[in-house]
């Protein structure tokens, strides 16, 4: 039997799309978009059928050892839309093609395969009334209770139109509230996707959704992607969450899917949040997204808490880590019985060890930055890399004994409380402490236990509300603001606007308690007026050039050659200068982390006034700088982490 030959994408970074050519039995039809097996290099390596060749070559072909199982095959709506995605965002085909796989996919043998002619591509809204571009986009703003009852109304909408319904939360902590909302409205619709489901369950909800017995997907990130037939409405709750945004290639953010899905299948796209993002507000104050917004005597409304900010620079606190105004405050939570949660987003009981007889700080020989001191088992730990050692009596660098201890961690947080609280149950929650218990059980702990106090880094942020919250106290708002990135405003009023929403409003001096050195920042301010610091932030992104008002991207160079990393990263700074036209090119520069797990990172960053004329100067000017081994490079559009 004569076989055919076929062009693929093969999903391996370093050939960033490069298109190979592959032979199977004559018998096996491969449409465009099927995932194979393929021998590649010394090894195999998963491809995607880009069409066939145009002329047989001219050498033997290694052949296609496995297909993988037709069922699973994305809809051409949904090949079509991660194309859309990989030209928007410069990444290579094969990655965004390959969100659109559940896990753990059945492989056959090419033989044994058959494709049904028709049988692909289902999930257009063709008979549903809608036609590509007749979406409508809207930012849902208000408490949990006003967007759910609004998501809920349009959700029924759709379905009661025969159309599929997709439901993204950013975290998996917060599905389960969602799934209890959702099968409270539509039982036995509800296919789960996420990555904490087992592989065979996850791919079980995939095929309920493909097949039609299911019409309502509920996941994280990825579930944007999820295969629901004719999709007529697309919900993105928190769309505030950071989350949303893929930290690794295609970098995608599925907010931005969310919308473009909507304008490709021509269904509705509900944004929702308390607090929406800059992009989104400024999106529907120009009338690209309806607004619907919650009244001031809203039922839904929680009461809210009051709001204080206290300036560390005003304060006595000696080597304390709470300021006498938290410390009564929290007295007084404590007397009534209610509970108390203290956020510090920083692990261990010290930030860094410094020699004061040299100077010099302890760094990780992996990161190059900081080790943490971790008082349990006296251990300094990376938490970029997770590298760990055991303290040092003597300094490496000079032989001193003289150790200074800089900056508060949430273990010293906690030794402070229990001398000043010692009768009041405390309960810890961060990653050294879910490694051994549960976060679920941590909480449920605090939960049922009166008076007490949740001591929590950022993993409290997002699980479902847990009553009699009396007091937010926040030990340090500053260590974000720093950052040398244009979102650290956005980002602390985001969280500090997250953290507020832990708060009982409805009870006696119920507050969030800010600590700050810097009470006049725009982002901690913002707290006390939301919609004033909307307003500036615009003025201030408006003045400087960053996004909404320009486009925005950061091209990543990581190596184990700092010369080879630099080298390249200078080679793409000076041609996308040349060739960018109106584009300005910023860098190239060490990467905030100039160095993670023993690669060395650098970054060039591009503003210019459009999307698609980065992304186009971003496309040429790799093609032109090539790929080597020795350096990965990727391209990050639209980037809300500039480590």
């Amino acid at each position: 039997m004569s076989p055919r030959f076929y062009d693929l994408i093969v999903d391996v970074a370093a050939v960033q799309g490069r298109r190979f050519t592959y032979s199977a039995p004559d018998a096996l039809a491969l449409p465009r978009g099927a995932k194979v097996l393929v021998p590649f290099g010394r090894g195999e390596a998963d491809a995607f059928v880009e069409g066939g060749a145009e002329e047989p070559p001219q050498v033997q072909l290694k052949p296609i050892k496995a297909v993988y199982d037709p069922e699973f095959m994305p809809s051409r709506d949904l090949l079509s839309l991660s194309s859309t995605v990989a030209e928007y965002y410069c990444a290579p085909l094969a990655s965004t093609w390959s969100v659109l796989w559940p896990p753990i996919v059945p492989r056959r043998k090419p033989e044994q395969v058959v494709f049904c002619p028709g049988g692909i591509g289902g999930g257009t809204a063709e008979g549903s009334g809608r036609t590509p571009g007749d979406a409508v986009a809207a930012l849902v703003r208000g408490s949990a209770g006003f967007r759910w009852r609004h998501y809920i109304e349009r959700a029924s909408a759709a379905r009661s139109n025969g159309r599929g319904v997709v439901v993204l939360v950013p975290e998996i902590k917060g599905v389960q509230e969602a799934l209890r909302r959702l099968e409270a409205a539509f039982p036995g619709e509800v296919a789960q996707l996420h990555s904490e489901l087992t592989g065979v369950t996850r791919r079980e909800g995939y095929l309920s959704l493909v097949r039609g017995q299911r019409a309502v997907a509920l996941g994280t990130r990825s579930a944007v992607f999820a295969p629901v037939r004719d999709a007529g409405l697309i919900i993105v709750d928190e769309e505030s969450s950071e989350s949303y945004k893929s930290p690794d290639t295609p970098f995608y953010d599925s907010r931005t899917v969310a919308i473009q899905r909507g304008r490709q299948q021509g269904c509705e796209v509900l944004l929702g949040s308390s607090h929406p993002t800059i992009d989104s507000m400024w999106k529907a104050m120009h009338g690209a997204l309806a607004l619907l917004e919650e009244r001031a005597d809203s039922p839904c409304r929680a009461a809210a808490p009051s709001r204080v900010l206290v300036n560390l620079r005003e304060t006595r606190r000696g080597p304390d880590v709470m300021s006498q105004a938290l410390v009564e405050r929290l007295r007084d939570v404590f007397a009534s019985g209610s509970r108390a949660v203290l956020f510090l987003n920083r692990r261990g009981d010290s930030a860094q060890v410094t020699c004061r007889d040299c100077g010099s700080t302890v760094v990780c020989p992996r990161c190059g930055v900081p080790l943490a001191y971790h008082a349990k088992g006296s251990s300094l730990v990376c938490h970029t890399c997770g590298f760990t050692r055991e303290a040092p009596d003597v300094c490496p660098a000079c032989g001193g004994h003289n150790w200074r201890f800089g900056g508060f961690g949430i273990e010293r947080a906690e030794s402070e409380f229990k001398r000043l609280f010692p009768g009041v149950a405390i309960f810890r929650l961060d990653k050294d402490v879910s490694r051994e218990v549960p976060a679920s059980a941590v909480l449920a702990a605090f939960a049922a236990a009166r008076p007490s106090c949740l001591l929590a880094t950022r993993m409290a942020v997002g699980f479902p509300v847990i009553p009699g919250v009396a007091l937010v106290g926040v030990l340090s708002c500053d260590t974000l603001l720093n950052l040398p990135d244009y979102r650290a405003s956005e980002k602390v009023f985001h969280l500090l606007s997250s953290l507020e929403e832990m708060v009982d409003g409805s009870l006696p001096g119920a507050a969030l308690i800010a600590q700050t050195h810097n009470p006049d920042h725009p982002g901690v301010r913002g707290i006390l007026d939301p919609d004033a610091f909307y307003r500036a932030e615009l003025d201030n992104r408006r003045v400087f050039g960053y996004p909404p008002f320009k486009s925005f991207f950061v091209a990543h160079f990581s190596g184990k050659s700092p010369g080879r990393v630099r080298d390249a990263a200078q080679r793409f700074a000076a041609l996308a200068a040349e060739r960018g036209e109106g584009v300005e090119v910023l860098g190239p520069s060490p990467s905030m982390r100039a160095k993670v797990r023993g690669e060395y990172r650098w970054q060039v960053a591009l503003r210019g006034p459009d999307h698609a004329v980065l992304a186009a100067l971003c496309r040429d000017t790799l093609a032109a700088v090539g790929q080597s081994g020795a350096v990965k490079v990727s391209v990050d559009a639209d980037p809300v982490d500039m480590a």
